[in-house]
């Protein structure tokens, strides 16, 4: 019975040690649970809620003043909405994690100290002590490249050589045609429009020669800059580990629009990976349903193909016989020219395609002394199909072209491809090419993924300026050719692009 009591006295002890010790855990656990929600609602409202990171809408960035007010007011109703109260969980400076560079708050912390008020320790009168409570949730940045609004694009490759002062640069057709918009004067003493016209490719970009390009370029591989006689308004962002040039300081800003002007080298830059032509599309670019003649009004929208398309609206200089089955040959006549010029112009070699109708071509041959011309004017597209039956295809263009309206060159389009194979797999090696010389003006929405591209060279003027925008296999720009981006047709690649942001629990 000695033994007893003391043994009983010791047993309810330390029993009671052991209720006080799973009940403390267990509120501990519940209330840390509270502060790691409360943390992580008051961030993740900021940042989903208010500067909606986490879609392609647009995103805004608020004050770190007003991110403060906002979380602090969800994490006193948060305490309150859980039988807390509103106070419960103390704000202070300590809590939010600024961050001056982008004026957000990165993190939020929680601290709570709870009084652990244990039966075993009054029970021997010692006194209560604190157990601690945190919870930490910060905002983690996706790393996401940056988005490729593209002007011109060459998938593989991408040349700008020969003398191209005459500039590289944007203007915008719903403000008028191009030359009342050239009315700048770039610091190298070049005239230009807007600097909009940035050049992409999924492979390598060259310049070599007297370049003036205003609008900059983005490239997954290597850029390079041979020499010093360029200037680059925009920035040089390029995939490969190499600096594409030692003299930096013709790397300019631009000015209009105001922008940076910097080189990025061993830069993250996802490819576009625009689709081929499958001549199925024509709808999804051009004109309203039963538009062409043959279809009728209200008919569908049919592709151009060899027995749908307007060759009989072709007048002029041209080889007649060669437009329908089975060649679909574009060439200039050899014979004396016409009594008069189909476009009312002095040169009677000129050929007319009429404004407003769709046409299909597997060979184009326009020699130097023959002009190209749209004819009229139309509310629908001009669509041209370039339909290649073979790798080595050439289509060729020279002369004195007058081929569209810069005022409206979204109002072309050339649509170029193949019927009868895949060109990305059969053409791998080198595809069908379009060849661009001369000197004129081409004015139109070029999209040809499986053509090779080349302005400039091929005897004969070599002064021309192309208006519009290009997508191409590759791009190789020469002689004293001049390109100039319509902004009214849009930009080719990932622009809608979004700085995505996560919320998570870090302590």
């Amino acid at each position: 019975m000695v033994f007893l009591v003391p043994g009983l006295f010791v047993f309810f002890a330390f029993m009671a040690l052991v209720v006080d010790i799973g009940y403390h855990y267990s509120r501990k656990a519940e209330i840390q649970v509270q502060a790691d929600t409360g943390a992580m609602l008051a961030l993740a409202t900021v940042v989903y809620a208010y500067e909606q990171r986490n879609s392609s809408t647009a995103q805004t960035n608020i004050s770190t003043a007003t991110e403060r007010s906002l979380m602090t007011g969800v994490i006193q109703k948060f305490g309150a909405a859980n039988g807390y109260g509103s106070g419960y969980f103390p704000i202070a400076n300590s809590t939010f994690t600024y961050n001056t560079a982008t004026d957000n708050i990165d993190a939020v912390a929680l601290d709570k100290s709870i009084a652990a008020d244990f039966f075993f320790l009054n029970l021997f009168r010692l006194p209560a002590f604190n157990i601690g409570i945190h919870s930490k949730a910060s905002r983690t940045q996706a790393t996401t490249p940056p988005p490729r609004n593209c002007a011109f694009y060459g998938k593989t490759s991408v040349r700008i050589h020969g003398n191209s002062a005459n500039a590289i640069d944007s203007y915008d057709s719903r403000s008028g045609d191009y030359l009342t918009q050239r009315i700048h004067t770039d610091s190298s003493g070049g005239p230009y429009a807007r600097e909009m016209a940035v050049g992409c490719s999924d492979g390598t970009f060259d310049y070599n020669g007297n370049i003036d390009h205003h609008g900059g370029n983005s490239a997954v591989g290597q850029t390079s800059i041979s020499g010093n006689s360029f200037d680059i308004f925009g920035n040089v962002i390029t995939g490969g580990p190499s600096q594409p040039t030692g003299f930096t300081s013709n790397v300019h800003p631009t000015v209009y629009p105001a922008g940076s002007g910097t080189i990025a080298i061993k830069a993250t830059v996802s490819p576009l990976n625009l689709p081929q032509v499958t001549f199925k599309e024509v709808c999804a670019f051009p004109r309203p349903a039963g538009s062409l003649p043959q279809q009728g009004s209200g008919s569908s929208c049919l592709m151009a193909s060899a027995t749908q398309n307007d060759n009989g609206h072709v007048t002029g200089y041209v080889k007649a016989s060669e437009l329908a089955f089975p060649n679909f040959n574009l060439a200039n006549d050899t014979g004396p020219a016409p009594s008069s010029a189909c476009d009312g112009g002095s040169n009677k070699k000129v050929i007319c395609l009429d404004a407003g109708y769709t046409y299909y071509f597997m060979n184009i041959d326009i020699g130097n002394t023959t002009d190209l011309s749209v004819r009229g004017s139309s509310i629908y597209k001009t669509i041209i199909y370039l339909d290649a039956d073979s790798c080595g295809r050439t289509f060729k263009i020279r002369g004195q072209t007058n081929f569209g309206n810069n005022d409206n060159a979204r109002n072309v389009l050339f649509y170029s491809g193949s019927s009868t194979m895949d060109l990305s797999t059969a053409c791998s090696s080198g595809g069908p090419t379009l060849s661009i010389a001369g000197a004129g003006s081409f004015a139109g929405d070029l999209y040809a993924p499986g053509f090779d591209l080349s302005i400039g060279g091929g005897g004969g003027p070599d002064n021309g300026d192309f208006y519009g925008r290009i997508y191409a296999k590759s791009i190789d720009i020469g002689g004293n050719q001049s390109f100039h981006y319509d902004e009214a047709i849009g930009t080719l690649g990932n622009s809608g692009t979004v700085l995505t942001q996560r919320v998570i629990l870090v302590e």
